[in-house]
């Protein structure tokens, strides 16, 4: 079991009962909790060395950003385990749990650990594994230190141009209570419109600009410009993070935000041009019905069908190298082309395979049936004599059609085991069964 789970069920804590204990905690307790949890994440986290090692973003480690809703950040963390056990070797996600207890207020700060301890434990069964890990964000550094992505003045310039993306693509409004913001707009920039609070201080801070056209209260351009930062804040730690950790140790970008290829897009930093290409590997691959699998289930059948994971593995990897792709729909696409028509070629080959079983065994039970019945009815066989030819011929005959037809479950899908994407095939068989 990992560190971490020790210590919290040494603090008697679990998804039963976390919400409300965790809710009568003051500000000393949370923070020591969040101190003890770092240091435990920070002595146990190792890096595997493996082409097949990632490094998440917050947001698909479930993190707070963009949406602190619980709901949403289980949703990112069960796509990220669904990655991991389809293609990962590890996968390191960035500690969920907040890195201190900052300027929210105490509920606030109570309700972000505890959907952090959720999503923990639900990837706990990834992580027991070893195909998830954790690890804190490195972003903090003294000035000597500070990583070459800072120095060079290109984590200004990844800033500047997700500023301006953003500014140009969402759409900013007073929301209630006091101090909200509504934001929305297109896919790419955000998941869903979702809202922001501050508090209102100074002029720079002053909520909404009077004399609007309609009557209308409309936002100022401090709280948009804060706004707007909040959003990217969370972006250009993530690059940092996979910056110092991920080429230090040789770990891929994993991420689900297409903004990321936006940004890095933009830059001349021969680095980053890789590292934007890396990302293309961090996508899941879309299966249609493969989400209704349970993980559990999932990572059951990685355990069972280990020799035909890599073969299928391997398949996705010279996929992925083929391609050069500017976006992550390019990836998305490549998968639409190559993968799921070889899937289609499984089912179409097992389809035919058990069409040919179920017809031999029809035959089989037909003539086995008919050597005993023809020659009762005729009078040529006594009773004793029609016992004898079902079991010498008549029998063997049905017993070896009644053999193909239990057989058919099992038997088609032999024949496709060496086909490269057989692992993802029985998945997705597995993902269609009714539950």
């Amino acid at each position: 079991m990992h560190p971490l789970f020790e210590y919290l069920a040494g603090r008697d804590l679990n998804p039963r009962n976390a919400a409300s204990r965790i809710m009568r905690w003051n500000s000393r307790a949370l923070f020591r909790f969040l101190t003890d949890t770092q240091e435990i994440v920070r002595t146990s986290w190792s890096a595997a060395k493996s082409p097949f090692s990632f490094l998440a973003n917050s947001q698909l480690s479930g993190g707070i950003h963009p949406c602190a809703a619980p709901e949403c950040r289980l949703r990112h963390a069960d796509r990220l385990g669904r990655f991991a056990v389809l293609y990962g070797d590890q996968v390191t996600i960035q500690n969920p749990l907040p890195d201190g207890v900052g300027g929210s207020s105490l509920d606030w700060n109570r309700m972000a650990v505890t959907g952090s301890l959720l999503v923990l434990w639900y990837l706990k069964p990834l992580i027991d594994a070893g195909l998830v890990a954790i690890t804190n964000p490195a972003i903090h550094f003294c000035e000597h230190h500070l990583p070459a992505l800072v120095k060079s003045g290109k984590m200004d310039q990844l800033g500047e141009e997700l500023e301006r993306q953003y500014t140009e693509g969402v759409s900013v409004s007073v929301a209630h209570p006091r101090g909200s913001y509504a934001v929305s707009g297109p896919a790419s920039l955000l998941e869903h419109p979702t809202v922001f609070s501050f508090p209102l201080r100074g002029k720079e801070w002053r909520a909404v600009r009077s004399g609007s056209p309609d009557g209308t209260a409309r936002v100022s351009d401090g709280a948009r410009r804060r706004v707007v930062r909040s959003i990217i804040f969370p972006i250009l730690r993530d690059m940092l993070h996979q910056h110092v950790l991920g080429a230090w140790y040789d770990l891929r970008y994993l991420t689900d935000r297409d903004v990321d290829f936006l940004a890095l897009r933009h830059t001349t930093d021969p680095g980053l041009q890789e590292l934007s290409r890396a990302l293309a590997e961090g996508l899941a691959h879309s299966v249609p019905t493969l989400d209704q699998l349970p993980l559990r289930d999932l990572l059951r059948l990685r355990r069972d069908e280990g020799a035909v994971f890599a073969v299928y593995r391997d398949a996705v990897a010279r996929v992925l190298r083929e391609i050069q792709p500017t976006d992550a729909g390019r990836v998305r696409q490549a998968f639409q082309d190559v993968v799921l028509p070889e899937l289609n070629k499984i089912d179409a080959l097992v389809v035919n395979e058990q069409g040919r079983l179920r017809r031999s065994a029809t035959l089989d039970l037909l003539v086995g049936a008919a050597a005993v019945g023809v020659g009762l009815f005729s009078g040529l066989l006594a009773p004793e004599g029609g016992r004898l030819l079902a079991e010498l011929g008549g029998g063997a005959l049905a017993g070896r059609g009644i053999r193909r037809l239990l057989a058919l479950p099992t038997e088609p899908e032999d024949k496709v085991r060496d086909r490269a994407y057989y692992f993802l095939w029985k998945a997705r068989a597995e993902a269609r069964l009714p539950r």
